[in-house]
């Protein structure tokens, strides 16, 4: 029995203390989570490097806003097919070119940020190749995920992959705010492009023991008629997460915002600013990853907090309160999408899951072209704290309206005839596990 069966061995004669993180008792997501906690420290100081960047060349709310919606109009035009591709593919070598792909990216634009010679339009090319890349990388990286843990962890595994990702808004920012001070902003792109060829390292010593086989079917070559075919509740799914990515999650924009121009800081303010977010976001990536079985009624109440601290933080009086609300923001924006994620996936049937991925990425990162110039020219004429408020609206009223339909998602993970087989044809016979036992959601709709 391999380390997966070992795990479950645990899970279930283990007690309940060892059930919270099944994914990390697989070696080798414990070895790919290591090379991605490297990798995305580096990449959100790169984020954040990029954004002070360009404000200190352009001081321009509306310049930070273009170049940041360059950097995710790729996934935007390519993130369906892209998923479909690496549904169709070796994950792991997908995720080894992109990664060296970005790495060179970074090396080459903090060269030319160290020797001075940067320009607006440099930032923006090297924002816009970082896109092709993600465009890839992030429909590969949830479907390498299921290669590595199998289905019935793959919950748990998003949910780590979410604390990775906040335990690097953490370290990112902090990293960079040093190294702007002390080294300079082409620093923090440096250190992201030697993050990425590490992982790369990595990856090529991983290999997955859950691989599916390519998706051949008419799924994979129209992405949008699968969504059509998934029906109405993931379209509602789909476009809370959209709006979510749209009004909500442009933190890229925002904090540098909040800092510069809603307290009038500097770098140091900055720091504090997204740190502060990113310690938040690391306990909503731990709770989330014990909630178990996705929820829609638990999204819809996560919602609803992130719409409410959004007016809060929109009118903080002074920095100290600030400080206060953005870590309970940032966890409730991590526990979002780590909820939404799981509940997506375990929606669709497997040979349908690499397209669905590239839809995910669409509505969280493509949809960031449109958020990036929302935020930008809204903050730019009315202000960084209408920007925040708007947010809280737009969020708060898309999920009153998908109350309804999301009520009914359950009920169709349990009874769509392609869904059922497709999760149970994804378990290994030697896993010799109970389709009970798979996150296919409550046992009774929620309403």
């Amino acid at each position: 029995m391999g380390a997966l069966g070992r795990g479950r061995e645990q899970h279930v004669e283990g007690g309940e203390r060892q059930t919270r993180f099944p994914a990390l008792a697989v070696p080798e997501y414990r070895r790919y989570i290591g090379g991605q906690i490297f990798s995305m420290a580096g990449n959100l100081a790169q984020v954040a490097g990029q954004s002070w960047l360009v404000l200190d060349l352009t001081d321009s709310a509306v310049a930070l806003g273009v170049v940041s919606a360059l950097q995710f109009l790729p996934v935007l035009l390519l993130g369906a097919r892209a998923g479909a591709f690496a549904g169709e593919r070796d994950r792991r070598k997908v995720l080894i070119v992109a990664n060296g792909a970005a790495g060179c990216i970074g090396l080459l634009l903090g060269l030319v940020t160290l020797l001075g010679v940067v320009t607006v339009p440099m930032v923006a090319l090297a924002a816009c190749l970082n896109g092709i890349t993600l465009a890839f990388d992030s429909p590969a990286r949830s479907l390498f995920a299921l290669d590595l843990v199998g289905a019935e962890a793959i919950t748990n595994a998003l949910s780590v992959n979410s604390v990775v990702t906040s335990a690097g808004r953490v370290i990112g920012p902090a990293v960079a705010a040093l190294l702007i001070a002390t080294v300079g902003t082409g620093a923090c792109f440096v250190v992201n492009g030697l993050s990425y060829l590490t992982l790369c390292a990595v990856m090529s010593t991983i290999r997955a023991r859950h691989v599916r086989p390519p998706a051949t079917s008419s799924r994979s070559a129209w992405p949008f008629a699968t969504l059509a075919e998934l029906g109405p509740p993931v379209c509602w799914l789909l476009g809370l997460i959209a709006v979510f990515g749209i009004f909500v999650f442009e933190f890229e924009v925002t904090l540098p915002l909040v800092a510069t121009q809603v307290f009038d800081g500097g770098a140091a303010t900055y720091g504090w600013v997204s740190v502060s977010f990113g310690l938040g976001a690391v306990v909503g990536g731990l709770v989330a990853a014990m909630f178990g079985s996705p929820s829609a009624r638990l999204l819809l109440a996560i919602s609803a907090a992130v719409a409410v601290l959004l007016a809060l933080a929109a009118g903080a009086p002074h920095l100290a309160v600030e400080l206060v609300v953005l870590p309970a923001l940032g966890a409730c924006c991590v526990a979002f999408l780590a909820l939404a994620n799981s509940l997506l996936l375990v929606s669709t049937p497997d040979q349908a899951r690499g397209t669905v991925s590239g839809l995910w990425s669409t509505a969280v990162i493509g949809a960031k072209p449109f958020g990036s110039l929302v935020a930008g020219g809204v903050s730019e004429l009315a202000g960084t704290r209408v920007t925040l408020a708007l947010g809280g609206v737009m969020l708060g009223a898309t999920a009153t309206a998908a109350r309804r339909p999301l009520g009914r998602l359950v009920n169709m993970v349990h009874t769509h005839p392609q869904v059922v087989p497709a999760v149970e044809s994804a378990v290994e016979p030697e896993a010799d596990v109970e389709l009970a036992s798979l996150p296919l959601g409550p046992e009774r709709p929620t309403a």
